[in-house]
């Protein structure tokens, strides 16, 4: 018999364990399904078409600060943009500057504080 309510409590322990587990991460899927990308960075989006490969593109935005990341959401080729400067912003604020390996590439890119 003692075995019995050992295991009875056993269970009873478990199942109170997994409620509580379950509970906590019902909470923390409702924080993290309440904060959006937006919430936690500035971005704009921008379209760029490259003329030759290899050459500067300037591309201003209205962020109001120095860019530092930029994301190719879409491009009708495959390109790589890099940094043309020491940063992607090189101190303005109100121009990103990079360079495309590929000429006539139409890029749809996310720029980002």
């Amino acid at each position: 018999m003692r075995m019995r309510s050992i295991n009875i409590l056993e269970d009873d322990w478990s199942r109170a364990v997994r409620n509580i587990i379950n509970d906590g991460f019902a909470k923390i899927r409702r924080v993290v399904n309440w904060i959006s990308f937006a919430d936690n960075i500035a971005s704009q989006a921008a379209e760029v078409t490259t003329s030759s490969a290899d050459t500067e593109v300037e591309v201003s935005h209205t962020l109001g600060s120095i860019i530092t990341h930029v994301w190719i959401v879409d491009s009708d080729k495959a390109a790589t943009i890099y940094r043309s400067r020491s940063t992607w912003s090189d101190g303005t604020d109100d121009k990103v500057y990079f360079k495309c390996n590929v000429a006539d590439a139409t890029l749809k890119l996310a720029l980002a504080i």
